[in-house]
């Protein structure tokens, strides 16, 4: 991930990885809970304490929020890269791993996933996972003046400022209610991110002419009837014609992300 690739560049290079979260997550999910449709059943989630501890744990506070965080710091075998200024690629859960543990988020499959991606990559890289508390959703309205789409953006200024990371090169990742919440940033911060990825996600409250200046990749999964194609393809063709840089994957036998 050269500081001087295209955006379009990056698409190639991160996302035929990133497509697979899709069925990474929904295999994480057993097949008694896949069949009951509980879209925000916790049962599924078993901690990985030797991977979550592979993160550092850190928290921002803002106007009564608390956003508990995980970051790892991976990449950069090549020679000079470890003065390189890394990249940022966030990872944003579905419902079902809200909380304020910490670690429910990192055990994701698509997290583990992401991990060895990047720690097999040449160029250094920061991986950020934080968890939305039980009583928000990543795209929520203003809330006291604030939503949590505003509280990962303050998370992502600060850990810029404090890893030396490049602002210039942030990439999001998230499925169901956490592609929710990237759907929302795209509208609300069209120029923070250089690339994003959405997976079992429908767009809602989405302002079309910010997010078409994102590079974007959305999954479906066709047996998914909770964010099923009807419900995002309109979306991306709008996009299409408004020149956006947007594909359209759908999964074959996959269900929807819980």
């Amino acid at each position: 991930m050269n500081p001087h690739i295209t955006h379009t560049a990056i698409m190639k290079h991160f996302l035929p990885t990133a497509v697979v979260l899709l069925v990474c997550a929904a295999a994480s999910v057993p097949p008694v809970a896949a069949q009951t449709r509980q879209p925000y059943d916790r049962t599924p989630y078993r901690i990985d304490t030797a991977f979550v501890n592979l993160f550092d744990a850190g928290s921002l506070s803002l106007c009564g929020i608390t956003l508990p965080y995980r970051i790892a710091r991976l990449g950069g075998s090549d020679a000079g890269a470890e003065s390189a200024a890394p990249a940022v690629v966030v990872y944003l859960h579905s419902r079902s791993a809200s909380g304020n543990d910490n670690a429910k988020p990192v055990s994701r499959g698509a997290v583990k996933r992401l991990y060895e991606h990047l720690a097999a990559g040449h160029t250094p890289a920061l991986l950020l996972v934080p968890q939305c508390p039980d009583n928000r959703v990543w795209s929520e309205r203003y809330t006291n003046g604030w939503q949590m789409t505003a509280v990962v953006k303050e998370t992502l200024d600060t850990i810029v400022t404090r890893y030396g990371a490049d602002p210039r090169r942030l990439y999001v990742f998230a499925d169901a209610s956490g592609g929710a919440g990237v759907w929302r940033m795209l509208s609300d911060y069209p120029d923070l991110f250089a690339a994003a990825m959405v997976a079992g996600s429908y767009p809602s409250r989405v302002n079309e002419k910010n997010a078409a200046r994102t590079p974007l990749c959305c999954v479906v999964g066709d047996s998914d009837d909770v964010a099923p194609r009807t419900k995002v393809e309109p979306t991306v063709e709008r996009l299409k014609k408004r020149g956006a840089d947007v594909r359209f994957v759908e999964l074959a036998a996959a269900d929807h992300v819980k």
